[in-house]
């Protein structure tokens, strides 16, 4: 990181800020998608110098302009709508800045929301607010939160789940991963069976690690990324998938309790949408091991990552097989060729 023309461009951009210097930047390794930084600058106020957090976000890959763009407009679409995000005060998308595209918003200290989540004593503490959070986002006025979108998409509820659908078969047909067609077909022969009745906005990737409490108890929620307009149930079956790969059954179960107990009713064939993110997590991992990290959208060194966490890609596997009946080995496939 250049940090000489990290502090010209904040200094030019966050012309508020009289006299900003910058003390510290330092580089946050979380994340397979994004280079993010932790930054400490200082300026001139009428009451004296005062220090102030930021976070700098760096997107990789050819479509790291547009998703820039995109969560810099969802967290100012966020905001207006009183859901709790951090401020964003800039986006940037001239590669010749900086290197690559990103944005420019507070940095929340606290700790995420995972630290603690687990535990016994939160199933009507940290699991409930998490519940709170979730039922919140799927129940704003999306509309609202996607205004300033130009050209704004287009979303109907009849189509959304065979959208999902198609969007993940145009990956597996040109990557060529035909190990995973048997799931695609499953979805596909009864998705008459989960209609979407409405749409919400949807995180895409709604875990206890992205939701920051502050040291007032306040919480924030972060990495917008992989937003998008959907059934709420995909959504949903996408976090309950990561809780169950990660923590177990167990928790899984605590957390989709927790979510109905908030909306007063089951949900609706969630399993069959727990097979969606299923698809969804082998497709990507699958993929994400097979090509240059950049044309994913990756970072460098996101592989490394993914292989840290391998683990749990078994339990992806097992709850294929749970559900559907389909038995599928990609996992020792590819664990074999990084070993």
């Amino acid at each position: 990181m250049d940090e000489a023309k990290l502090t010209s461009y904040l200094s030019q951009n966050l012309s508020e800020r009289n006299n900003l210097r910058l003390i510290s930047i330092s580089r946050i390794t979380e994340g397979w998608e994004t280079e993010i930084y932790s930054i400490d600058v200082e300026h001139q106020t009428d009451n004296g110098r005062v220090q102030e957090g930021l976070i700098l976000r760096m997107y990789p890959g050819a479509q790291a302009a547009y998703r820039a763009k995109k969560e810099f407009l969802l967290l100012k679409g966020l905001r207006r709508v009183e859901y709790p995000v951090p401020k964003v005060f800039l986006v940037e998308q001239d590669t010749g800045q900086l290197g690559a595209p990103f944005i420019v918003m507070e940095r929340i200290d606290g700790q995420t929301m995972g630290v603690e989540f687990g535990a016994a004593d939160q199933q009507n503490g940290l699991q409930a607010l998490f519940a709170e959070l979730f039922v919140d986002l799927h129940n704003l006025e999306w509309q609202e939160v996607i205004r300033d979108f130009d050209p704004k998409p287009k979303f109907e509820a009849k189509d959304a789940i065979d959208q999902q659908l198609a969007s993940y078969e145009h990956d597996l047909t040109q990557y060529k991963k035909e190990e995973l067609m048997p799931i695609l077909e499953w979805l596909r022969a009864r998705i008459s069976t989960v209609s979407c009745k409405r749409l919400s906005l949807a995180h895409r990737d709604f875990h206890p690690f992205n939701i920051i409490i502050d040291e007032t108890g306040a919480p924030f929620v972060i990495d917008w990324t992989a937003a998008s307009i959907t059934d709420y149930r995909v959504d949903l079956g996408w976090t309950l998938l990561l809780i169950g790969a990660f923590s177990g059954r167990e928790l899984r179960d605590s957390v989709l309790g927790a979510y109905e107990r908030v909306i007063g009713a089951q949900v609706d064939n969630i399993e069959y949408f727990e097979v969606i993110a299923a698809f969804r997590r082998l497709l990507d991992v699958s993929v994400s091991l097979s090509i240059d990290a950049g044309e994913r959208g990756m970072k460098t060194g996101a592989v490394e990552m993914i292989m840290e966490s391998f683990d749990h890609m078994a339990n992806v596997e097992k709850l294929v097989e749970e559900y559907t009946g389909i038995e599928i080995s990609v996992v020792n496939e590819l664990e074999r060729s990084f070993t």
